[in-house]
């Protein structure tokens, strides 16, 4: 019995050890190297980009995940990102993309109905999108 107990406060003392693990890695991942900067350096940082403070954040804590909404989009109209690069419209169309609330819409869409014009109703990129030339099927 005695062995019993002793596994079972092993195995919560694990548990509480794995779920501090687990949120202390999830507050590192809420931070971004902004958080060690002074306040006057990120402020021309972002005056520099042309975005605002705010925005300067959101683009820093952004995902990976995100950053792929545009690549799987441009795959899918069939736009050829390193011509977009070359033309220096990418970065915009990024920083775009990473600013839009409608992440989940467009995951929904790329992933249940990639075909559809449906991203052209809330996709802030949509003018620029439409307007480039498609690579041949």
């Amino acid at each position: 019995m005695r062995e019993a107990v002793e596994a079972k406060d092993a195995t919560s003392a694990f548990e509480r050890f794995t779920g501090w693990v687990a949120e202390r890695i999830r507050k590192m991942q809420q931070t971004s190297e902004l958080d060690h900067m002074p306040v006057e350096e990120v402020a021309r940082l972002a005056r520099d980009l042309g975005v605002s403070e705010g925005d300067l954040e959101r683009l820093a804590r952004g995902s990976d995940d995100e950053a792929l909404l545009l690549m799987r989009r441009l795959a899918v109209l069939g736009i050829d990102a390193k011509e977009l690069a070359a033309a220096g419209y990418m970065r915009d169309l990024q920083r775009t993309c990473a600013l839009c609330d409608c992440k989940e819409i467009c995951v929904h869409d790329l992933e249940a109905r990639p075909e559809s014009d449906e991203w052209q109703s809330y996709c802030p990129n949509s003018d620029i999108l439409t307007a480039i030339p498609r690579k041949p099927a």
